[in-house]
């Protein structure tokens, strides 16, 4: 499977939880060295959406931790170098 047919797959599941909670959203996806794979804006997520989550998705690439834990270490340690936990 090539890697456009994993971020189409990706972006589809977003969406799709998306929609259940009525929270329309961007989803950027990008590979190991930061690279834009695929790029999608729902209809009514914020246009500023789609540069922040490239921005997200590149951090997540650069430093090698998913953007989760990236968010998860800025809750629980208030600081975001800690690492891959």
């Amino acid at each position: 499977m090539n890697l456009l047919t994993i971020a189409k797959n990706i972006a589809d599941r977003v969406e799709a939880e998306s929609v259940k909670t009525k929270v329309p959203v961007a989803v950027c996806v990008v590979d190991i060295h930061g690279n834009v794979v695929l790029k999608h804006r729902m209809t009514g997520a914020p246009v500023f959406s789609l540069e922040l989550c490239e921005r997200k998705a590149y951090t997540s690439a650069l430093v090698g931790v998913s953007g989760y834990n990236v968010a998860l270490n800025l809750v629980v340690d208030g600081s975001s170098t800690n690492g891959p936990r």
